[in-house]
């Protein structure tokens, strides 16, 4: 390991060429005629710079391209590539993949064969040449996040009324990209040279531009190194980069559970489902197709009023109600409780049990308690447990005995702790069994009352789901607690 740290070091310490020089010698502007020679696109970076500096102003300092490498510069940085290629493959072990990657990774490999291997150098100056030149795309991402986020009222609505306005006339599409080469090209580049008076009021008359040139032209150029903007590019692709990882992290999250084999019938099912898909858009698109066609206005209308409405929905005013609606926990749950539903109902379908054969699967059942804090009004969680903890149980007869007694708090020592669990993640399967899916409410309330004998106990809501109960102490309610069911699966356990 110390001759590859040797040798890692001895890579490091390589440069090439020599050191960049800065030039800051006026420049002669000199037009040239036309070119239409695409020969010269293909010239060195050098030639490229130099051309693109004549309209630099003199007040400017450019960094100039470095100069060739000799022969033992280049010799040098081949034997370092070389070994950075050697001590690269001593530290990374080699993995073992399933057929189908290492099939990828073989194919990557033979095609990578044909383009430069892993260099320092290399990296860093293509890195450097796409900062250069990633302003323009980082503008426009800018202006589409200002645009959802509301940030300048008559922008979001002067783009959502070029929006309409292309739906309602579709032939807009074809001079959009040249109405948007005028708007951000030629037009601001023409005023450029022909600058108009400043000193006019632009609420009484549109600017009018000059007679004669009276400013230089300007041609797009990639940023200098080390300037302002270069550094907002290097700053805006390391925050950008979350996007990309947000996004495929969220991918792989939503659908970890169906695409790869998770759950064998849950997958089949997936399989299913998208090769029915398939089969049915070749019968139901033609027949959207023409319904659109026949029903322009109204697919028309839809779009417009689809795009505002979940513009809109992005207001700074609505955004923070609709993601406080999103991250409920009782959406998530309802939602996690409509899917479970769905998915068993449909995995039921596939399930093919033979003639005779015995389901050894059962459920379980874990309760989860609330009581009210009457000061707040507030329903403070308990957690879940499996005593129902009704007016009937020993343990809470016995609690409300003690309460009574000044002496006792519900924290004192002779308060009976009921066994709970903060979480469901907590809860364990019976022994010799293990968990099937996953954990949902039971929503048959009035079922799971009768079968512990507490109808008589509770009130149940069927909008919510719970069971309420309460404790009177001299008609004076004292206590106020509910619960609801959570079930899950279990099945014996094929190690036991």
């Amino acid at each position: 390991m110390d001759q590859v740290s040797n040798i890692l070091g001895n890579i490091l310490s390589i440069e090439e060429g020599s050191p960049e020089v800065i030039d800051t010698r006026p420049k002669t502007i000199k037009r040239k005629s036309l070119e239409l020679d695409f020969s010269t696109f293909w010239n060195s970076d050098k030639k490229t710079e130099e051309d693109s500096e004549e309209n630099e102003d003199d007040s400017n300092m450019s960094v100039a391209s470095v100069p060739p490498a000799n022969s033992g510069s280049s010799s040098s940085q081949y034997m370092a590539d070389k070994l950075m290629e050697k001590a690269l493959a001593m530290i990374i072990p080699t993995e073992i993949h399933d057929y189908q990657t290492t099939k990828i990774i073989e194919d990557r490999i033979a095609i990578q064969k044909q383009r430069p291997g892993l260099s320092f150098n290399i990296m860093q100056k293509n890195s450097n040449m796409l900062h250069q030149r990633n302003s323009s795309n980082y503008v426009m991402i800018n202006s589409i996040i200002q645009f959802f986020n509301w940030d300048d009222t008559y922008f979001t609505i002067g783009v959502l009324l070029i929006i309409t306005h292309i739906i309602l006339k579709p032939l807009l599409l074809t001079v959009a990209p040249l109405v948007f080469v005028l708007a951000n090209v030629i037009i601001p580049h023409y005023l450029l040279v022909y600058p108009p008076d400043a000193t006019q009021k632009y609420l009484d008359v549109n600017p009018v531009p000059a007679n004669l040139p009276l400013g230089k032209y300007k041609i797009a150029k990639p940023v200098p190194l080390f300037s302002r903007e270069f550094f907002l590019n290097l700053t805006d692709t390391q925050n950008f980069m979350r996007y990309y990882i947000d996004s495929y992290d969220f991918i792989v999250w939503i659908t970890r559970d169906y695409l790869y084999f998770k759950d064998e019938q849950v997958s089949s099912l997936v399989l299913l489902l998208m090769l029915g898909t398939i089969i049915m858009n070749f019968y139901t698109v033609p027949i959207l197709f023409e319904f659109a066609l026949n029903h322009v206005r109204f697919v028309k209308i839809s779009m417009i009023l689809s795009i505002w409405l979940f513009v809109i929905m992005l207001h700074p005013n609505n955004r923070g109600s609709l993601l406080e609606w999103l991250y409920n926990e009782d959406t998530r749950l309802n939602f996690q409780n409509y899917v479970n539903k769905v998915e068993a109902k449909l995995i039921g379908l596939l399930e093919e049990n033979e003639p005779g054969s015995e389901d050894d699967s059962i459920y379980v059942e874990i309760f989860e308690l609330q009581k009210l804090d009457l000061g707040t009004k507030i329903w403070e969680f308990i957690g879940f447990t499996p005593n129902f903890y009704t007016a009937n149980t020993s343990t809470r007869q016995y609690n409300s005995s003690i309460s009574k007694d000044e002496d006792n708090t519900p924290e004192g020592p002779k308060y009976l702790r009921i066994p709970r669990k903060d979480t469901l993640n907590e809860i364990l399967p019976p022994k010799t069994y293990e968990f099937v899916g996953s954990w949902t409410i039971d929503y048959n309330v009035t079922s799971w009352v009768e079968q512990n004998l507490i109808k008589d106990l509770v009130i149940i809501d069927d909008d919510e789901k719970w069971a309420y109960d309460y404790t009177e102490d001299d008609e004076i309610t004292t206590d106020v607690f509910r619960r609801r069911r959570w079930i899950r699966k279990v099945t014996r356990s094929k190690t036991a």
